[in-house]
C-alpha cells in the first residue's frame, strides 16, 4: 500500500495538479480545516519529486501558495504551504516566480511563534537564496532577521542557527551582497559563536566560511568597510573593532592548529591572514 501511494505521488497528472489547486485556491475561511490541511500536505509531498514540479507551477500551484502564505490562515496551515513552496525552489524554473515571494517569507519569519513555520522558512529562504541573482530580494532588515536567530533572546534550536547560517553563508558568497551585510546590526552572540570552542563542527564551519568570505571582501574595499563601521553595531562596526579582530586572530590559530577538518583547517588560515592584516590599521589609528 505504501508503494502504491509513494507510486501515485510521482507522478501527479495535469488534471490531478489542476484540481489540487483549485481546491486550495478557494478563500480558506470557507474550507475545513483538517481536509484543507490534507490537501495542503498532499501538495506539499507531491512537490518533492521533480516530475511534478513542472505540472504544479502549470497548474497555478505557485500564484495558490504564496496567496496563502499572505491570507489569514493559521500558522500550522502556513508552515506546511512553506514547505511545499521549498520543495519547488529546487526547480530553477520555479525559482523564477519564487524569488518575489522571498520578502513574505521573510515577513512570516519574523512574525512566526510556530517552531516548525520557523523552520520551514529559514530552509525555503535557503533553497531560494542559491542562485545569485535572487539575493537582491533579501534586503538589509531581511539580513538582520537571520543574524537575529543567534541572540539569546530568541531562543533559536541548533538547527535554527545553522539554517539560518546557511542562508547567510550563501548571501556572503555574493560580493553584492556583502555591503548590506556589513552595514546590517548583528547580535554580539553572532561574533562570539566563532570564539565558542563548544560550538558544533557543522555551525563552526559555515561560521567560519562566512567570516572568511566577508573578511576577504573587507580587505579588498576598504573603504565600504569605513562607511559601514559608523553604523553602532552593525557587522562592519564589529569587525573595525581591534580586539575583536585579536579575538577571531587568536581562535583561528587553535583551530588551524587542532582542527582535523582539512577543510576547516583551510579556512581557519585565511581568516588568520585577513585578521592579521586587519589589526594593523587598528593599532596605527590609535597611535595617532
Amino acid at each position: 500500500m505504501k508503494s502504491q501511494t509513494e507510486q501515485s505521488l510521482k507522478s501527479v497528472s495535469e488534471l490531478d495538479a489542476k484540481c489540487l489547486v483549485k481546491l486550495v485556491s478557494t478563500h480558506y475561511a470557507q474550507q475545513d480545516e483538517e481536509l484543507f490541511m490534507k490537501l495542503i500536505t498532499a501538495i506539499s509531498n507531491c512537490s518533492t519529486f521533480k516530475n511534478n514540479q513542472d505540472s504544479l507551477r502549470e497548474a497555478g500551484c505557485l500564484e495558490a501558495l504564496w496567496d496563502l502564505l499572505k491570507s489569514s490562515a493559521p500558522e500550522t496551515i502556513k508552515s506546511v504551504v512553506v514547505q511545499a513552496m521549498s520543495n519547488l525552489a529546487v526547480n530553477e524554473a520555479n525559482q523564477q516566480f519564487l524569488k518575489d515571494c522571498i520578502p513574505d517569507i521573510l515577513d512570516a519569519l519574523a512574525s512566526a511563534n510556530y517552531e516548525g513555520l520557523q523552520l520551514n522558512c529559514l530552509t525555503a529562504l535557503l533553497n531560494l537564496s542559491v542562485l545569485p541573482q535572487n539575493h537582491v530580494k533579501f534586503p538589509e532588515l531581511g539580513m538582520e532577521l537571520l543574524f537575529s536567530k543567534f541572540d539569546a533572546a530568541a531562543q533559536s534550536t541548533d538547527n535554527e542557527k545553522l539554517q539560518a547560517l546557511k542562508v547567510l553563508v550563501n548571501l556572503s558568497c555574493n560580493e553584492e551582497s556583502i555591503p548590506r551585510l556589513l552595514n546590517a546590526k548583528v547580535p554580539p552572540a553572532f561574533l562570539r559563536l566563532y570564539l565558542n570552542p563548544a560550538v558544533t563542527e557543522a555551525i563552526l564551519l559555515r561560521h567560519a566560511v562566512f567570516l572568511r568570505n566577508i573578511l576577504r571582501y573587507a580587505a579588498a574595499h576598504v573603504e565600504c568597510l569605513s562607511i559601514c563601521a559608523h553604523r553602532p553595531d552593525s557587522l562592519g562596526s564589529s569587525l573595525s573593532s581591534g580586539q575583536i579582530m585579536c579575538d577571531l586572530h587568536a581562535r583561528s590559530t587553535v583551530i588551524a592548529a587542532t582542527t582535523a577538518n582539512q577543510e576547516l583547517r583551510g579556512i581557519s588560515g585565511d581568516i588568520l591572514g585577513f585578521s592579521g592584516a586587519r589589526q594593523q590599521p587598528e593599532l596605527a589609528a590609535a597611535a595617532f
